[in-house]
């Protein structure tokens, strides 16, 4: 699978069966949760044959579906970067299978394989794009909260310590770049 997927079309063959040698492949029942908020992050999860809801539950017993993933497509991409607990859940449609790829195994490609970075960065680019788009789909007072004004800007940027001659743009105090 992993090969007709745009995430690991760019590598060799080799490459890909040393994943997949490494990976954990689980099968899934309609209804099995696969991971719950807050549990560890390990890896990425690409879908082989089954549908998974990511759903985030909600205070009034209701879930909110923040995503629906096929065949052929894969989620975790955030534990696959940063290693931090599970921001949703995930449970099965269908029958079907799972295969997980730990961070362990991907991430010392990232460096060495650009397309696969790129594609890493694509699914990210997506899920941003949904994500704000769901937003904006919000009803009017949620959607308030939601898009809270930013705090007023300095005028300039020596008001924030930014010294524009400076290459780092920080006049060496070293800026968080975000």
């Amino acid at each position: 699978m992993p090969a007709r997927n745009a995430l690991f079309g760019g590598l060799l063959a080799e490459e890909i069966a040393r994943l997949v040698a490494d990976a954990h492949v689980c099968p899934m029942r309609p209804g099995e949760t696969l991971f719950r908020r807050g549990d560890a992050g390990a890896g990425l999860i690409a879908v082989l044959a089954v549908w998974v809801r990511i759903v985030v539950p909600a205070e009034n017993g209701k879930d909110i579906v923040l995503n629906t993933v096929r065949a052929g497509e894969v989620f975790g991409e955030i534990a696959l970067l940063d290693g931090r607990p599970r921001s949703a859940d995930a449970v099965a449609l269908t029958d079907g299978r799972l295969m997980t790829l730990e961070r362990r195994d991907v991430l010392p490609l990232l460096p060495t394989h650009p397309t696969l970075a790129l594609a890493v960065i694509e699914i990210l680019r997506e899920r941003l794009r949904q994500t704000s788009s769901q937003v904006e789909e919000l009803p009017l007072p949620a959607a308030r909260r939601a898009a809270r004004p930013c705090p007023a800007s300095p005028r300039s940027g020596a008001e924030l310590g930014v010294d524009p001659g400076h290459p780092e743009g920080t006049g060496g105090a070293g800026g968080s770049g975000a």
